[in-house]
């Protein structure tokens, strides 16, 4: 948690998030990343505004229909368990809010219902509105037609490239309709921006909930050896994993995750959104006895393998895929430190070995004593996601929002 003197904030040109004094909020400040100059508010004011999201004045018929505040607001409270266990109906909430705003940009543009239609109000001709989603693309797509005719339709897109499971908005329409396409692919595209932005704040904003001292020492630790080295540039690319035991889990505080997610961004999956990811890395237990961690620690020395000969690709098929778009088809493992029943070791692309390895050597005394000195903060901390994954559901969130589109699939025919 936070210090009672200090409060979470966020850059709104790079969106570092980053800690400053509660006395300087209303204040300026310079963002250490990007070096622009914002104005410091806690990130639950961030939430409290749709002013500090990109919200398209396109908007206007959304913002009478359905208040957006109030349901960033809702899940902007949440606790971090919460949040990870809700994450499926957020996703599923806001995919039918969208349809819903489809309804008013329509109804607003002088469409107006009739039955299973709509009917223009100016010249009466009636409108079929179906609605689909694209799961290898994560779009969703509104189509709207003209019944009895064949007219030339257009195509407008807008690209939502954030954390959430929806990655595009699409909009098919008659050409005569072509501002209104844009009008609806504009709007909803704005209200997932702003609710996937306040998604991740929230997320980030909790995220002390998994901190570790000892892990997050080792972490500075590494990152300065890279850096005295002269290889700033690879300071978010290596992962600390714990072991008790036989239970193993990646270690992330509010820094590593902030990294994961940047990561699942701009590496994006199919049909997996970024957020989904990051909820699988910092929650799965790693099966040990089938890691690369493992056969490390036994023989003392770094191993690397590609992840399509990994030996837990069916045990574990979410946190396979997870670790692949994470780090990349081939990966390095070296051991790091031992005491007791735990046991850390470094995980990290294959191709960084030849850079990583000497780095290592020189970091590992300082690296053990850190370890060694906050030992005992490692029990609550494995404690602590433990309790994290028993929130996780075993069905995959884009399935949940896979069922719910089924449900309106099933009324493709049907007006919204």
């Amino acid at each position: 948690m936070l210090p009672k003197d200090k409060l979470l904030c966020c850059c709104p040109h790079c969106s570092k998030r980053m800690t400053a004094p509660v006395l300087s909020a209303g204040k300026n400040a310079k963002c250490k990343q990007c070096g622009k100059t914002f104005l410091i508010e806690p990130v639950n004011s961030q939430l409290a505004s749709t002013e500090s999201v990109h919200v398209p004045n396109t908007q206007t018929a959304i913002a009478r229909r359905f208040d957006l505040n109030h349901f960033l607001g809702e899940f902007g409270t949440y606790p971090l368990a919460k949040l990870i266990e809700s994450y499926g109906a957020i996703e599923g909430r806001l995919f039918e809010s969208l349809l819903d705003d489809a309804v008013s940009i329509l109804k607003n543009v002088d469409f107006h219902p009739v039955g299973e239609l709509f009917r223009h109000g100016q010249d009466g001709r009636l409108f079929q509105v179906a609605k689909d989603y694209v799961t290898q693309e994560r779009s969703l797509v509104i189509a709207i037609r003209e019944i009895d005719t064949s007219e030339d339709t257009i195509v407008t897109t807008r690209d939502v490239n954030h954390i959430g499971l929806i990655r595009s908005i699409r909009v098919v329409a008659p050409k005569q309709m072509m501002l209104v396409a844009n009008e609806i692919a504009e709007g909803l595209a704005g209200h997932l921006d702003a609710a996937y932005t306040a998604l991740q704040a929230c997320f980030l904003g909790h995220a002390e909930e998994f901190h570790s001292t000892s892990l997050r020492f080792m972490n500075q630790i590494f990152a300065a050896h890279l850096s005295k080295s002269g290889f700033d540039a690879l300071a978010n690319d290596f992962w600390f994993v714990v072991f008790e035991k036989d239970a193993g889990y990646y270690s992330f505080d509010a820094d590593t995750l902030e990294n994961a997610l940047q990561h699942y961004r701009k590496n994006q999956d199919a049909v997996i959104s970024p957020f989904e990811f990051t909820i699988w890395m910092a929650t799965h237990q790693l099966p040990f006895g089938e890691s690369l961690s493992a056969a490390a620690l036994n023989e003392g020395k770094t191993l690397q393998q590609s992840f399509a000969t990994a030996k837990f690709i069916e045990s574990a098929q979410r946190f396979w895929r997870a670790n692949k778009r994470l780090i990349g088809n081939d990966y390095a493992v070296s051991p790091v430190a031992q005491s007791g029943n735990y046991s850390v070791t470094m995980a990290y692309a294959a191709e960084y070995r030849t850079t990583f390895e000497p780095v290592i050597e020189m970091a590992t005394p300082a690296l053990e004593r850190a370890f060694q000195d906050n030992i005992k903060n490692c029990s609550l901390w494995v404690k602590t996601v433990k309790g994290f994954r028993s929130r996780v559901s075993n069905l995959a969130v884009s399935d949940l929002i896979t069922d719910l589109i089924a449900k309106y699939a099933a009324e493709m025919t049907k007006g919204m």
